[in-house]
């Protein structure tokens, strides 16, 4: 399955535990609000000290699903679709 990155910003807000939690997309000038989150999991290189990634699949109140991706702690959210 190819992923093609998509031009959208991620709007997001910290939850319980300090975690930054996605709650919409903007794409296009429109807000999609995400209606859940159908798959996460961390992806870290095989070697120590490389960056650790959080990875979501998420589901839009539409029905569509987008891959969201971020560098943990501190980096920003990238979009993507799946083909």
């Amino acid at each position: 399955m190819e992923r093609i990155r998509v031009i959208a910003r991620v709007e997001a807000r910290c939850g319980g535990r300090g975690e930054e939690r996605p709650v919409a997309i903007w794409m296009g000038g429109r807000r999609w609000p995400i209606a859940g989150t159908l798959e996460e999991h961390m992806v870290g290189p095989p070697e120590a000290g490389g960056p650790v990634f959080q990875v979501l699949r998420v589901l839009l109140d539409d029905g569509d699903e987008l891959l969201l991706e971020r560098r943990v702690p501190d980096g920003g959210w990238r979009v993507f679709e799946e083909c």
